[in-house]
Parts: structure tokens; C-alpha cells; sequence
């Protein structure tokens, strides 16, 4: 039984060429070829599937007429017409379906980091190097994870300098308050208390810069606190008197070389917090914008 005419006028209808036709089969053009030019038959599994694509039955592919035994003078029913649009319409979205799966399950490469087999459905990266979705979202979420952390290790010394400064502060601001309640500074108060609060200010920001580890301010009190001291190199007799006269200048000079280097800290302290007062807004800001940004 020929079947080549009847495939070829329902392909035709529904606009349809051989290669598409037999994409939705799982058969080769070739294959959709010999059948409509009766070189072959399609075996029955295929029929059922070419009857079902084209919304047809068997009967008429076959093209089995069926005879009516007795007459009836009953009005026969119409025939339904078969919209032959609406067919190809949805004929080429089954074909786009299947051929958009197919194109999903494409196989592009190796995961990179899992070894798997990666697929354009499955794949997370492809360049410049091919990771699969998992490794790509357990990638990100370690990196976001990272930068999280980051972000509070700022904040963390942000705070913590901001509590240190505040206390050192507040030691220094209690102290000059205590120290202006002598008598003889009553009348000089009206300059000393915006000198003290300039000062304390000075020392909070010197403080909190610090800790941050921004800014010149512990260059400048780490250069005054490494300057050596040095004396000069006495000679004295090996004798009771010389002895003793040697320990005395070295008890001398050490005395003197710790007020030295106290003096030496106090000056760092004193240009540190008046470098402090103008660098330390320029530190400050931009870490608290980074932190509430998360510019890491």
C-alpha cells in the first residue's frame, strides 16, 4: 500500500519540508523522501506518529472508505473542516520545542572545578572558562561570603577606634577640666576652652586614626618615639671613687633620657593631633561610606 501521495499533501498543508518533518519523527529526510516517493513505507509505530502530528486517523492515511450497510434517511452530519493554519501553527511550535531541547542539551565542555559534563542548559559559565551553574552559584556565594566578612572586619575597627578615641578623649578633656579650676586660669578661660576643645578633638581624631591605620599620624608619632637619645662616653678611673662616680652619671643620664623621651612623646602626641585634625574627616568618611556601600 502506498502511503507517499497522502504524506506528502498533509507535509505540504501544513508547510512543512522533509527535514522538519523528519526531525519530528527521529527519522533523516532521506527517510521522509522514499516514503513520498513510494521507494519505502513507514513502519506502523511511525504511521501512528505521523496520524497523531497531523491530528488524522489511520483510516485516512490509509485512505479506507467505510461503506454504510443500510440506508438511512437521516440527515447526514457536516464534516468537520480541518483548519489547516492552526495545524502548521502548532506543528512548528512542537518542531521549535524540540528542537530548542535539543539545543539545550547541547554538550559544550568539562566543568572546570567539578569535572562534570556541562550543557548550554546547565552551563553557569563559559567563558573564559567553562563552570557548571552549581560550581558558579557555590562560587559567588564564597565570594560573597568573603566580601561580607570583610565588611565586617571594617566594621569592627571602625568601631573599636571610635570607642578608644572617645575614652582617650574623655581622660584628656576630664584632666584640662580639672587643671582650668585653678584660680589662675579664671581669666584666661574665655581662649583656653576652645584651645581645650580643639585639643581633644585632636587627640580622638589622632587616636581613632591609629587604630584605622591610615593617615601620617602614626608615622609622625613613631618618628619621635624611635629618635635616639644619645650622651657622650665618660671615662673614669678604676678605683672606689671612679666606680662610683661612673654609676652616678649613668643613673644621671638614664633619668635623663626618659624625660627626654617622654618630652619626645609628648611633641609626637601634640603634632600628631594637629596633623590629625585635618586628615582624620578625610579617613573617616570614606570608610564609613565604604561600609555602608560594601565597596570592599
Amino acid at each position: 500500500m502506498a502511503y507517499g501521495k497522502k504524506i506528502a499533501q498533509l507535509r505540504k498543508n501544513a508547510n512543512m519540508t522533509q527535514a522538519q518533518l523528519g526531525a519530528a519523527l527521529n527519522v533523516s529526510p532521506q527517510a521522509v523522501s522514499k516514503w513520498e516517493l513510494d521507494s519505502a513505507e513507514p513502519d506502523l509505530t511511525t504511521l501512528k506518529q505521523i496520524c497523531t502530528l497531523f491530528d488524522i486517523s489511520t483510516d485516512e492515511i490509509l485512505g479506507v472508505t467505510v461503506s454504510a450497510k443500510t440506508e438511512t434517511t437521516e440527515t447526514p452530519e457536516p464534516t468537520a473542516t480541518v483548519d489547516h493554519e492552526k495545524i502548521a501553527q502548532e506543528v512548528a511550535g512542537s518542531l521549535q520545542s524540540a528542537l530548542s531541547e535539543k539545543e539545550e542539551d547541547k554538550t559544550i565542555g568539562f566543568c572546570k572545578e567539578c569535572g562534570k559534563v556541562v550543557t548550554k542548559k546547565t552551563a553557569g559559565m563559559t567563558s573564559p572558562r567553562v563552570i557548571c551553574k552549581n560550581c558558579l552559584s557555590a562560587k559567588n556565594a564564597a565570594a560573597q561570603e568573603r566580601h561580607d566578612a570583610k565588611v565586617r572586619d571594617l566594621k569592627k575597627i571602625r568601631n573599636r577606634s571610635l570607642i578608644w578615641s572617645s575614652v582617650v578623649a574623655a581622660i584628656v578633656l576630664a584632666v584640662n577640666i580639672y587643671v582650668l579650676q585653678d584660680e589662675q586660669f579664671k581669666n584666661d578661660l574665655y581662649y583656653m576652652i576652645p584651645m581645650l576643645i580643639i585639643f581633644t578633638y585632636g587627640i580622638f581624631a589622632m587616636v581613632s586614626e591609629c587604630i584605622i591605620g591610615e593617615g601620617p599620624v602614626a608615622d609622625i608619632l613613631l618618628w619621635f618615639i624611635t629618635r635616639p637619645i644619645k650622651f657622650p662616653v665618660f671615662i673614669f678611673d678604676w678605683d672606689i671613687d671612679g666606680i662610683l662616680l661612673s654609676l652616678a652619671v649613668k643613673i644621671v643620664c638614664g633619668i635623663l633620657a626618659f624625660l627626654l623621651g617622654v618630652l619626645l612623646f609628648f611633641l609626637g602626641v601634640l603634632f600628631g593631633s594637629i596633623v590629625a585634625i585635618f586628615t582624620y574627616p578625610f579617613h573617616i568618611v570614606p570608610l564609613c561610606r565604604d561600609i555602608r556601600k560594601g565597596n570592599v
